[in-house]
């Protein structure tokens, strides 16, 4: 099975447009609105050859100009619905995580508007519904005998869950939210369950612009020994440390896939990359290679595009643990772990 997971999306409709109200020289919006498939027709490469896209759509699919939370939080989130489900799909993306600090931006009411829009461009979504459903993994199939589930899930904080009324509950459509303990009784639940399966999980948690804690990787070490195969978060905003814990992979932010809002990468003095990770699963193993991009809008114009070879050294140098080596091959510089990860003794765990 060939998989593709990027990290954080919204074509920002609504970061656009004040962007060119205060640079009308960058007629973005415009170029959005003539041309929107322009801002990923880069990136387009690495989800062909018949790979399943997975992303993290952090953003709302409306029509609605005003949001509940317009002066109570800083930044509220929206996207054109048709432009951005055409998007999606012409870039080959197969679902999309909605376990994110955006996805009720405009309230119950947004979310499941945007649920409606993407089961109708015949996207499946995952992370976010009633209590039961947003907790729910995504099943993809099976790779060999193998079934292949990925988790989704917003690390919970205070502010979303009694200010902003994000989380899911019985009787309220929210985004999944998790501490590092109730992750970890997940995946345990999980692997009992299926001792054969392979386990992803795909958080949005940490700071943005933000290197990753010891707490995150705490939280990853126990995930690891729950029974988790693969670790890819998000939420960061750019690709953050690389590493192998106990034989399986860690990158504990892909960064965005394309995130259209001008970004604060200097402000925060973080590097500008970010990165498209290649999954490869079948009955025996799993092969990761982390494809580095440039995703400061600052910086590309708002083209996101794989690195170069300086650059690319940049990114290792900033992000790849010494588990991990930097290659090359025809899609360009990427970085994966030097051995591949083999099947792991769950039932020893």
């Amino acid at each position: 099975m060939k998989l593709t997971f990027a990290g954080d999306f919204s074509l920002g409709d609504c970061y656009l447009q004040q962007w060119e109200a205060r640079r009308p020289w960058s007629p973005q919006h415009q170029r959005l609105i003539e041309d929107p498939f322009s801002f990923v027709r880069l990136l387009k490469p690495f989800f062909d050859d018949g790979r399943n896209g997975i992303i993290n759509l952090e953003t709302v699919l409306t029509k609605a100009v005003s949001s509940p939370l317009d002066g109570r939080k800083d930044f509220v989130g929206r996207d054109d619905p048709a432009r951005t489900v055409s998007v999606l799909r012409a870039l080959g993306i197969y679902a999309v995580s909605l376990a994110n600090n955006h996805s009720r931006d405009y309230a119950e009411a947004g979310l499941l508007e945007t649920m409606h829009h993407l089961a109708c461009g015949g996207i499946r979504f995952f992370g976010a519904g009633s209590k039961s459903g947003a907790s729910a993994p995504l099943c993809i199939g099976e790779a060999g005998s193998r079934p292949v589930y990925v988790i989704g899930s917003m690390q919970y904080r205070t502010r979303y869950a009694t200010e902003y009324d994000f989380i899911a509950q019985h009787r309220q459509v929210g985004v999944d939210a998790f501490s590092a303990a109730s992750m970890t009784q997940r995946i345990r639940r999980l692997r009992e369950d299926q001792p054969r399966a392979w386990i992803v999980v795909f958080p949005h948690w940490g700071r943005n612009y933000r290197r990753r804690d010891e707490a995150m990787r705490t939280a990853a070490e126990r995930w690891v020994q729950a029974g988790a195969d693969l670790i890819l978060g998000h939420g960061a905003h750019a690709l953050l440390e690389c590493e192998c814990i106990g034989g399986v992979p860690v990158c504990y932010s892909l960064g965005n896939a394309v995130f259209n809002s001008p970004g604060r990468y200097a402000h925060y003095d973080m590097h500008p990359y970010s990165a498209i990770a290649h999954v490869e699963l079948d009955e025996a193993g799993c092969t990761l290679r982390l494809y580095p991009t440039v995703t400061d809008n600052r910086l590309t114009d708002f083209l996101v595009r794989p690195v170069q070879a300086a650059q690319a050294e940049a990114c290792a140098s900033a992000a790849m643990g010494r588990d991990f080596a930097l290659q090359k091959d025809a899609l360009g510089w990427f970085m994966s772990p030097h051995l591949s990860c083999r099947e792991r003794p769950h039932s020893a765990l």
